[in-house]
């Protein structure tokens, strides 16, 4: 309160109303090779038709299970961040625009987004600016209307800022053969320019936001698309129509703002009239490409694949985008058509991180990088009762509840390539897993006849016998099992823990994720306030009304919170620390059902209770 001598009232707010929301466990992550969409960088996919609109169909190649993998997953979730690997020296197509026309020195580039030799001559950029003599906005082009000035130059007396740009599908790649994939008009050349709402104009904000191309890494951050006409100050040309940035050396694109108008509140000369053209287009030798009967246009070239990508090249992808819990949110790794060493990976990633799960199968061969095709192979022999076993108990070598493997491989019809083809199941495990936790929890199984039946399977590699499934689960692998009539089923829920404790369950270690990893965001907002019994009651008012509800929904037997003077005493206060225990006991799944029946002699009588 402020001080006063004299009578009056002060408000004050305080906001004592922390509540801790639970997170979402069911977010994916998957690493993957695809003939097409963006590289080297996380990509959020939510439906199959966002999976084929940015990575294209599936190849016909051994690597096209990696495709089928994340179809797989979206058959039940709809939450999966991908990244799309390349292999070594793959490059992006390019589109430079050059001082001298044509061969001179590049002032400024275009780059694709994905790498590779299909977007060679696929990708097409159009720009028009509202110093160009084109009339854009006409039938015969992707525009809607003809760039002139934006409400945010005019406020100030400049004017000509306005520029467009159209990405054009030339060979049918990304769409029909000659559609605009992306259309961005009424652009600002001025750097702090926005619309009346408020949203950024710059053109190198809004390209910024293309699935398609990219402005190259080596032009400076306002380095100006308009080039550099060699004349600074009061021999520049500021008329309409001129070449290069407004006078600025080296082509740096400006601001406009109140800084700029003088006494008289009138812009200075040299930021008054923004009708530029681009200088390649001014050096240019005919008029198609000096845009005065089209647009200024530019094709992509010079994109290769590079060479194959290999299990190493994603393992790198895996520690590069989603190592670390603080870049990447997720709960799920899904580790696709893997060796060895990448199962071991994606589960070290997820053991590190401690707060998702890994799924994996029993690898073939090399995985995705396999030559051996697995395409309208009536039997897949690599993948037997022993060979799974042998898997885990030889191969793979990990012991963790951050992890689960399941036990078989299925055939599957492609549709896009007319054949069938053997997949690994554990993109329909995290599928199942996400399923699970939307339609009832993350602390239920996702085995059994409930939650765990498995779509678009032709035939299992193997249908284990009861002898089989007891060796099997007993090695801590979930078994898939096919049974007459009641279709494919997820018939386990171990994780790859070998210890036995509640922990080796998936539906235990996912609550305890969630859980964990709710209550240490809530947490956050507790560091630098008073560590006092009001600070430590304050607390356990936010997660109990949480375990309550989870204890509810059949997530919990029990539970206990203890936070007081017993675990925090005077020397752990001096010390500034903090300290709740949190004593949980997770409801467990039936296992295995007796059912004991017996026969009596007529004339026997049964009483009630």
């Amino acid at each position: 309160m402020a001080f006063t001598l004299s009578p009056s009232v002060d408000v004050t707010e305080r906001d004592f109303s922390g509540i801790v929301s639970l997170v979402a466990t069911t977010p994916a992550a998957f690493v993957g090779r695809f003939d097409k969409g963006p590289v080297n960088e996380r990509i959020l996919i939510s439906s199959v038709k966002e999976l084929q609109e940015t990575f294209g169909t599936p190849s016909v190649e051994r690597y096209g299970s990696d495709w089928w993998t994340c179809y797989n997953f979206l058959q039940y979730g709809n939450n999966l961040t991908v990244v799309n690997v390349a292999g070594s020296g793959a490059t992006s197509g390019s589109a430079g625009l050059t001082a001298e026309y044509p061969g001179g020195p590049t002032f400024f580039t275009f780059r694709s987004k994905d790498e590779g030799a299909q977007v060679n001559g696929a990708l097409e950029i159009q720009v028009v600016t509202a110093g160009m003599t084109y009339d854009a906005g006409t039938t015969t082009d992707a525009f809607t209307f003809r760039p002139a000035t934006s409400s945010y130059a005019a406020r100030f007396g400049a004017s000509g800022d306005e520029l467009s740009l159209a990405v054009i599908d030339r060979k049918g790649v990304y769409g029909p053969s000659g559609s605009v994939l992306e259309l961005y008009e009424g652009m600002s050349s001025i750097i702090n320019a926005v619309d009346d709402n408020g949203t950024a104009l710059y053109y190198k904000y809004q390209i910024a936001n293309s699935d398609y191309i990219k402005i190259d890494d080596g032009v400076g951050e306002f380095e100006s698309i308009f080039g550099f006409s060699g004349l600074t100050g009061a021999s520049a040309d500021y008329s309409a129509g001129a070449i290069g940035a407004i006078g600025i050396t080296l082509g740096v694109d400006v601001t406009v703002g109140s800084a700029d108008l003088d006494a008289s509140g009138a812009l200075v000369s040299t930021k008054t009239n923004f009708d530029r053209v681009p200088l390649d287009a001014h050096e240019a030798t005919t008029n198609a490409r000096k845009g005065i009967v089209n647009p200024y246009t530019y094709t992509l070239q010079g994109g290769a694949y590079g060479t194959a990508v290999t299990s190493s090249n994603k393992q790198t992808a895996w520690d590069t985008y989603f190592a670390d819990p603080d870049v990447a949110d997720v709960s799920i790794l899904i580790a696709g058509d893997a060796d060895d060493a990448l199962n071991r990976k994606v589960i070290d990633i997820a053991a590190t991180r401690k707060d998702c799960m890994a799924v994996i199968s029993q690898p073939v061969g090399s995985g995705f990088a396999d030559t051996a095709s697995l395409a309208n192979k009536a039997t897949l022999s690599d993948v037997t009762f022993q060979t799974v076993i042998d898997s885990r108990n030889n191969d793979l070598n990990r012991d963790t509840s951050y992890a689960a493997m399941d036990g078989n491989w299925k055939q599957q019809s492609d549709s896009y390539n007319g054949i069938t083809r053997w997949l690994p199941l554990n993109g329909d495990i995290a599928g199942l897993l996400a399923r699970t936790e939307t339609d009832f929890g993350a602390w239920f199984s996702p085995g059994g006849y409930a939650r765990g039946s498995i779509l678009n399977v032709n035939k299992l590699a193997f249908n284990p016998s009861k002898a089989q499934r007891d060796l099997i689960y007993s090695a801590g692998i979930n078994n898939v099992v096919a049974f007459p009539g009641s279709g494919t089923v997820l018939w386990g829920d171990k994780t790859l823990q070998t210890k036995p404790s509640a922990f080796d369950r998936i539906q235990v270690r996912r609550l305890f994720n969630i859980l964990e990893k709710s209550f240490a965001t809530s947490a956050n907002f507790i560091l630098f306030e008073q560590n006092d019994a009001f600070t430590r009651r304050s607390f356990v008012n936010q997660i109990d009304p949480v375990l309550r509800d989870v204890q509810n929904r059949r997530g919990l037997e029990n539970y206990r919170i203890v936070c007081d003077e017993s675990n925090n005493p005077g020397s752990v206060v001096d010390r500034g620390e903090f300290v709740c225990d949190i004593f949980l006991q997770p409801t467990k799944s039936v296992q295995f059902v007796k059912l004991n029946f017996v026969a009596n002699n007529s004339g026997s009588f049964f009483s009630e209770g």
